[in-house]
């Protein structure tokens, strides 16, 4: 969006971005990358409400901050603004709340980290606070006897959403973004 375009006192409220696009979640960013907003829908796939206390007093938003160097407000109307001195950290703030507010896709690729390793396979977090199984017969080409010769704690590893089963969990694959060997 160019900034150029607006009044200097008229930036987008989350109202205004609810009435052009009420149906998706919306995360607009300034030409010069100094700020961004986002709609309802957005905020709401991030669970933040009007009624949204955050228990650890802001600790998602300060960790961002300080690991990328911005600066986040949350309004009352709930707008969030993103203020950054560079593109960078801009984008790296960014990032961090598009996977906070980030839906599992079908078909998509994720890195993943392995969070604990079972007898049928392990569970890894894909996206901040959400977790799959890659089951153990979705590690790897070739049968594999126990999920720790494939993958260890704390790996990071690629794997793909290929399904959800009937109660809606994903189900992940290490297997699928492999060439048959």
């Amino acid at each position: 969006w160019d900034q150029n375009t607006w009044s200097s006192r008229q930036f987008p409220t989350k109202h205004s971005l609810d009435r052009i696009t009420p149906v998706n979640p919306v995360y607009l960013v300034r030409v010069d990358g100094h700020a961004c907003w986002v709609n309802s829908l957005a905020l709401q796939r991030a669970g933040i409400t009007r009624v949204t206390r955050d228990p650890s007093g802001g600790k998602i938003v300060r960790d961002i901050q300080e690991s990328t160097g911005t600066t986040i407000s949350i309004e009352d109307d709930g707008t969030v603004q993103v203020a950054a001195s560079n593109k960078v950290q801009r984008d790296a703030a960014l990032k961090r709340i598009r996977d906070i507010v980030a839906e599992p896709e079908l078909g998509a690729i994720y890195d993943a980290k392995v969070k604990s390793i079972v007898d049928f396979g392990a569970f890894v977090e894909f996206l901040p606070g959400k977790e799959g199984l890659v089951h153990i017969s979705e590690l790897d080409t070739k049968r594999v006897n126990k999920t720790e010769d494939v993958v260890q704690m704390g790996d990071v590893i690629k794997v793909k959403l290929i399904g959800f089963d009937r109660f809606g969990k994903v189900k992940l694959s290490k297997k699928a973004l492999m060439t048959p060997q």
